[in-house]
Formats: structure tokens, sequence, C-alpha cells
């Protein structure tokens, strides 16, 4: 029987410099570039069916951003894909990008709903903002922001960041550029960056009884965020309200500079170069 092991060899080989050709077909130029090019698309749809005063109407507001720069065809339907699913409500990407005139009107019919048996006391708003939050490298980071009141006693928002690879439009994970073996020396860093961060509000540890004290177990939500902003001099963790602390003290956001971040990268990454401080 013949041996097919050289053939098979030559696949592998060629597979792999196919692959490292399609992952690095960037140019260098956008490669460096702190940014892409893309126009921003604004809208705000109000609903004037029950008042003619702007003030008293419940408003649909987005914006986001449409990708120009000369990308791949995969790379942007994959990022419009997380916008679209974003604008719809969906909690995994939507191939088809949604008529936001439509989106409107369906807000406005669950605010007929919620009051079929209610006297409209008040209006609502929601507020889509999907902007460029940073670039590395290949690495693209959007940050998807809603705030929103539909009754009760104040508004709600929060933010998630989605990191995509220019080259082809695919989510980075924070294990793609993070060493999941040295989490306990991020969590460190993180923890002293929140302690500097609080106690110029409240000396020593007085800072800690206004938060939840779940989120600083092992497995807590301060420990085990993931929700990250890559920029070329820092890598941001951002808590939403209500995840390590109550409405009241609002977000919380953890800038890290990157030099201070080397030790907990993955070398092995292919991001790895975009991060290597001397």
């Amino acid at each position: 029987m013949k041996s097919h092991t050289p053939t098979l060899v030559i696949v592998v080989i060629i597979f792999s410099l196919f692959s490292s050709c399609k992952r690095d077909h960037l140019s260098k130029q956008l490669i460096e570039a702190n940014s892409i090019q893309s126009e921003i698309k604004h809208f705000d749809i109000a609903d004037d069916r029950y008042q003619k005063d702007p003030v008293l109407q419940s408003h649909f507001k987005l914006q986001y951003p449409e990708i120009t720069e000369v990308l791949s065809k995969e790379a942007l339907e994959n990022i419009n894909a997380s916008i679209a699913g974003f604008i719809l409500d969906s909690e995994t990407p939507v191939k088809e990008f949604p008529n936001i005139q439509q989106q409107a009107q369906k807000m406005f019919h669950e605010y007929d709903e919620a009051y079929a048996e209610f006297p409209r006391s008040s209006t609502w708003l929601v507020d889509k903002n999907i902007a460029i939050a940073g670039k590395v490298g290949t690495i693209l980071t959007i940050s998807f922001t809603e705030s929103s009141y539909k009754g009760g006693a104040h508004p709600n928002s929060y933010t998630i960041f989605k990191s995509f690879d220019l080259n082809d439009g695919h989510i980075i994970k924070m294990y793609d550029i993070i060493d999941s073996t040295k989490m306990d020396i991020l969590n460190k860093i993180r923890y002293k960056v929140l302690e500097n961060q609080k106690i110029t509000l409240l000396a020593d540890s007085l800072w800690k009884t206004y938060m939840f004290e779940d989120a600083f177990k092992e497995n807590g939500d301060f420990y085990t965020n993931q929700n990250i902003n890559f920029t070329k001099d820092t890598i941001e963790f951002f808590y939403n309200s209500y995840e390590i602390a109550p409405y009241a003290f609002g977000a919380t956001s953890l800038k890290i500079p990157i030099k201070s971040m080397m030790n907990v990268l993955k070398k092995s990454s292919p991001y790895y170069q975009y991060f290597n401080v001397k």
C-alpha cells in the first residue's frame, strides 16, 4: 500500500500558506491606522400620533457607522451582521440589514400594547448608539450602547464591546489575546486599578461596601468580565450598571495601560505583535 504522507504534508503546507496570506492581506497602511473609514448614519423617528409637540412624543433613535473602508466582502458582512443584530434586539448576528422605520414602528406598537388599558402617562425613548471604539492592528472594536426609558423609576442603559478581525470579520474573544493561564495576574491588575479609582472617592476599603459583595468572589462578575475595548494604548474592561454596583453608581470603566498588561498577553496570539510595547 502506498503511503500518502508526503502528499498530505504538502497539502497542509499549502493550506497554511493560503491561510496566512488570507489573514495578512490587509495593507500595512490600514493595519497601522488608528481607525477605519466610515460614514455615520443618524435616525430619530418620532411617534406623532398622539402629540404634535416633539417633546411629548416617543422616539426611536439610532446611530451606527456604515463602513466605507475597502475590506473583504466576508469582513463587511460579518461586521454588519452584528450591527443588524443589535438594531433588531437579536442575541445573534443577522445577515439581512433591517428596515429602520419598521423597527421604530415595532417599538411604537409595544408602547400601544403597554398602555392599552392605562393612560399614556409617559413617553418612551429607545436610543441605540453603535460606534467605532478602538482599533489596533487588524482588531476593530465596536461599542453597542442602548439607552432606553419605558416607564419606571429611571432610564436604563448598557454597553457591549465586540472586537472583529478586519481580515474576515470574525469576532475576537478575550482568550484570543489574553493568556487564559494568567487570569490570577490579570485579576490582581484589574482590582488594583479599581481600588485606585475608588479610593479617591472613599478612603481605605470603605468604597467596597457600596458595591455588590458577590461580584468579588472567585467566579463573580468583576473577575469574569470579558466586556473589553482594545485600543492602541489601553485595554478597557467595562462593567455596566448592576453588574458590580447598584444603578446609582453607574457603569465602571477600568482603562489599563498596555505596558501594564504585557505579562498577561498571549504571546502565541497573531495579535500579540500589535501590543508588543518595547
